[in-house]
């Protein structure tokens, strides 16, 4: 993901979209890492509960449903975790076009460019 800090996000925003009306990329960008935090937040607290969950199911104060329930919470927590991250992932690309980046579908930017035979 890029390395951009959030005052350098939202100063570079204001430059990235014409329409004052219209999200700029760069807040997009900041609003879905805010997103990804709080719910990675929420899947931590859910994996503890879980747990938690478990063990007093283990000691027989609780049913299997209840663990059940809590496994059913967690794995919407983490779909919601992924979707989100997606999300992020987007948005970041947002801000690197909208910065004048892009590149090429179906190449690898990680190789350096070929030398001709003629340099």
């Amino acid at each position: 993901m890029m390395c951009l800090t959030f005052p350098t996000l939202l100063v570079t925003s204001d430059h990235l979209t014409g329409d004052l009306g219209r999200q700029s990329e760069g807040e997009l960008l900041v609003q879905t890492q805010l997103r990804v935090n709080e719910v990675q937040d929420q899947v931590d607290a859910l994996v503890k509960s879980r747990d938690l969950s478990e063990q007093a199911y283990r000691a027989g104060s609780i049913t299997l449903t209840d663990v059940l329930d809590a496994d059913s919470q967690l794995l919407t927590a983490r779909d919601e975790s992924d979707s989100s991250r997606a999300d992020a992932a987007r948005a970041a690309v947002g801000v690197y076009r909208a910065l004048g980046g892009g590149w090429t579908p179906g190449t690898s930017n990680t190789q350096p460019p070929r030398k001709s035979s003629g340099e």
